[in-house]
């Protein structure tokens, strides 16, 4: 996601850009100083206008923050004039998707002159289709807008092949009970999360259709994912009756569970459901590369997601590249190593949460993220469902990157055979019986 900063201020390392240091600590950011552009008042034409070069700007971002000093008990001129400019010249609604957040500092202002410059703000915003995310005066308001900008603003998506945005981070539900799982998606939805990864086979789809509805989110906010198993893969209502489960008229990604079976006919039948709207984008998973080339010879919809074994100690380089040659996005199963102590305790990710104030298991995460890989850690205690999304208030370095992709192993955890594969086949998960 990128942050664009305009610092309405005379002094570009002042109380104003500290004040949006605070607020964006942790993120990339761009700034635009506008002492550095010929902006004129509203009517006027002078030679070299650097509008459009701000308006420009402003397109290319996801995230806007706006700096002002609060000079003669309201917005900066710097900042008016751009403001009052657009009028006219961009149409009503041209930056809807982006959000807006205002940082308005000065010595000691009246509680009025807050509201008024909050309320241009706010009526910019709306005007032309913006967010508006809130307004921070002082040290401790950036603190707590930077939780809410980091909560509802920040979480950061991978663009399928067809178009669709699927967040970065989300939970899994493996292993979980019904309960555990209905309990865990319902803390995790709490908590920021909107990706929520299940499967026919984990036997808690009702649960996670019942959390869902009990969050009180619209359907629209959730990215569902769920995986067909093998034995369902032939049965023509095999989407429908997973969607009944799930008690949702839609799905936003669909996958393959594993190469078994007559896994062409599933991936027909994810086609078709596809086609018919029941789908928002299909995939797969545990499909190694020879897999993955059979079904791009022969699919009419090709797949936009792999979902795989990926941590640092096995982090598949070749299959990466593939994946990226081919506009696949990878997906790691097992983030985390499978809990292996020895990659938890490796001595980097301790000194690297030193710095940063993290637990090995959020760098771990954060290095996936950066890596490109969507990550789906399962967990059904609440301090870890919190800590295990608590990864886009900072970013590491590229040097930070290399030493942890040094780390790698080509170590797995799980290993399918053709004796697995063929049990997969003939299993039923008793999918009518789940609670």
């Amino acid at each position: 996601m990128s942050i664009l900063f305009i610092n309405g201020s005379p002094n570009k390392n002042g109380n104003t850009a500290a004040l949006a240091a605070e607020l964006l600590k942790g993120h990339k950011y761009e700034t635009l100083n506008l002492t550095d552009y010929t902006i004129g008042a509203y009517g006027q034409n002078l030679p070299g206008d650097g509008l459009d070069a701000v308006i420009d700007a402003m397109k290319q971002a996801d995230t806007i923050v706006i700096g002002s000093p609060l000079y003669w008990h309201n917005i900066c001129g710097s900042v008016r004039n751009v403001l009052d400019r657009f009028y006219g010249k961009v149409e009503n609604g041209s930056l809807s998707g982006r959000k807006l957040y205002f940082v308005f500092q000065g010595a000691a202002p009246e509680k009025w002159m807050l509201e008024a410059g909050e309320y241009t703000m706010k009526r910019f915003a709306g005007l032309y289709g913006m967010t508006y995310g809130g307004m921070a005066t002082g040290k401790n308001e950036a603190a707590k807008l930077k939780k809410r900008f980091k909560e509802e603003f920040i979480m950061e998506y991978a663009v399928l092949n067809n178009g669709v945005k699927m967040p970065m981070a989300g939970i899994g539900t493996f292993l979980l009970t019904p309960d555990e799982a209905e309990a865990s998606v319902i803390s995790a939805l709490q908590n920021g999360y909107r990706l929520i990864d299940t499967a026919n086979a984990y036997v808690n789809e009702k649960a996670v259709g019942r959390a869902m509805k009990k969050s009180g989110l619209q359907r629209e906010e959730i990215f569902l994912e769920t995986k067909l198993w093998p034995s369902f893969y032939e049965q023509p209502d095999a989407v429908d009756k997973t969607l009944a489960r799930l008690d949702t008229l839609y799905i936003d990604l669909l996958l393959i569970h594993q190469p078994a079976g007559n896994y062409i006919a599933g991936y027909r039948q994810m086609e078709k459901a596809y086609k018919e709207g029941k789908v928002r984008a299909i995939g797969l998973s545990n499909f190694n590369k020879t897999q993955i080339e059979e079904i791009l010879s022969i699919c009419e919809v090709r797949p936009t997601v792999l979902q795989t074994e990926l941590h640092p100690y096995h982090q598949e380089p070749e299959l990466k590249a593939f994946l990226k040659e081919n506009g696949i996005v990878p997906q790691a199963w097992y983030p985390l190593g499978h809990g292996d102590k020895a990659l938890l305790e490796e001595p980097l990710f301790a000194e690297l949460g030193k710095k940063y104030g993290k637990s090995a298991p959020q760098i771990i995460l954060r290095w996936h993220i950066q890596s490109g890989n969507i990550v789906i850690p399962g967990s059904k205690n609440p301090d870890h469902i919190k800590s295990n999304f608590d990864l886009f208030d900072f970013a590491l370095t590229d040097d930070e990157m290399a030493q942890i992709t040094a780390l790698n192993k080509n170590v797995r955890y799980y290993t399918s055979t053709p004796e697995m594969l063929k049990k997969y086949a003939e299993m039923v998960p008793p999918v009518d019986e789940q609670k």
